[in-house]
C-alpha cells in the first residue's frame, strides 16, 4: 500500500493506494465505515469501479456497468483489484438500492464472490452467445431465470450482457445461465 502526502483542501487526511492482495475489500470498506470517512473509493479490476462514501454511509456504488447494489457484489468478485481513496472527492448522487447497514452488505458480497466461484468453471465464456433452444423453458419461480429467459426470447444475448441485467446478482444469473446451458434449453448462438 502507497500513503500519498495530503493535499491542501482535503478533509479526511492523506489518500491511500493499495491492492485487494495486501487489504482486502471487505476490510477496507468496514474500516471506512467505522471512521466515517467521506470520500471515493475508485477501484481498478476487470472494469472499472467506485464506491463512495458520506460520514462513513456508502452512496455509490459502480463496478463496470452495474451501478447500486448489483455493482457492490460485483466488486468483491473481482480479484486482485487496485484501489485509490480520494478523501477530496465527494460522494456524487446516491444509489437508493444501497441499504443503510453495509456491514450486512458486505457479508452477503462475501457469500455472493464464493458462489459466483463455484458456478464460474460451469459459465460459458462472457462473449459466447446464447440463444433459447425451441420454444424456450418456462420462467418458473426464481426471478433471475425467468430474467434471463425473458431476455433471451427476445434474441440472442452474450453471457456479459446476461449478467448485466438489473435486479439480479451476478451469482444468481450466473447459476441461471448455468442451468439453461446445462439442461441444453439455452445453447450457443452464431
Amino acid at each position: 500500500m502507497d500513503r500519498e502526502p495530503a493535499m491542501d483542501g482535503r478533509r479526511d487526511g492523506p489518500a491511500l493506494a493499495g491492492t485487494t492482495e495486501v487489504l482486502p475489500l471487505a476490510d477496507l470498506v468496514q474500516l471506512l465505515v467505522v471512521n466515517g470517512r467521506t470520500g471515493r473509493l475508485v477501484l481498478e479490476g476487470p472494469g472499472p469501479g467506485l464506491l463512495a462514501f458520506h460520514e462513513g454511509r456508502l452512496v455509490v456504488a459502480r463496478a463496470g456497468t452495474a451501478r447500486g447494489r448489483k455493482a457492490f457484489l460485483r466488486a468483491f468478485a473481482w480479484e486482485p483489484v487496485r484501489f485509490r481513496w480520494d478523501p477530496a472527492e465527494g460522494p456524487g448522487e446516491a444509489d437508493p438500492d444501497l441499504p443503510g447497514d453495509v456491514r450486512g452488505l458486505v457479508m452477503e458480497a462475501l457469500v455472493h464472490r464464493d458462489e459466483l466461484r463455484r458456478v464460474a468453471p460451469d459459465l460459458p465464456p462472457p462473449g459466447t452467445r446464447l440463444a433459447l433452444a425451441g420454444d424456450g423453458p418456462d420462467r418458473g419461480p426464481d426471478p433471475a431465470l425467468a430474467a434471463v429467459v425473458a431476455r433471451l426470447a427476445g434474441g440472442p444475448a452474450t453471457v456479459a450482457e446476461l449478467l448485466d441485467l438489473p435486479g439480479h446478482a451476478d451469482a444468481d444469473l450466473a447459476r441461471a445461465i448455468v442451468s439453461l446451458v446445462r439442461e441444453a434449453r439455452a445453447t450457443p448462438a452464431p
